[in-house]
């Protein structure tokens, strides 16, 4: 039981040992990736609208800097399920889903697909399984 308390306790005070400008620092060398790939879909979507484009790459740039991966470094459950997001998540979420249509409209079903797997794969895939690793990492170094 004791040691129970005693991990409690570390996660309770390492959960506010760093900061979300922090964790994309920490994040920044994934972010470089997923953003070089993602610069060529979207010159290619700003053939058809500039507009399109610039609200496609603001929606990375939201889920960047909201507080999900922060929760997930924190060991927080974090949704990967619409039903379950939280509020500013299902927000960015929503317009994900209507730029997207967009997209497909405008651009075509193949690169409205790349932009979408790309998205997802930063959304809930590989970002936000880095956030969690590297808050076990810190955490296990606490003990």
């Amino acid at each position: 039981m004791l040691a129970f308390v005693k991990i409690l306790e570390l996660t309770l005070t390492y959960t506010f040992l760093i900061d979300l400008e922090s964790l994309n620092q920490k994040l920044q060398a994934y972010d470089d990736k997923i953003f070089a790939d993602l610069k060529p879909l979207l010159a290619e979507i700003a053939l058809k609208s500039k507009a399109l484009a610039a609200n496609l790459e603001r929606c990375f740039i939201k889920f960047r800097d909201s507080d999900r991966y922060l929760r997930a470094y924190n060991g927080e459950a974090v949704a990967i399920v619409d039903k379950e997001l939280s509020e500013t998540e299902f927000m960015i979420f929503r317009e994900y889903v209507r730029l997207l249509r967009s997209c497909t409209i405008m651009c075509g079903k193949e690169l409205s697909e790349e932009y979408k797997k790309l998205f997802m794969d930063f959304f809930s895939g590989k970002r936000l399984d880095l956030a969690r690793e590297l808050g076990e990492r810190a955490c296990e170094d606490l003990l």
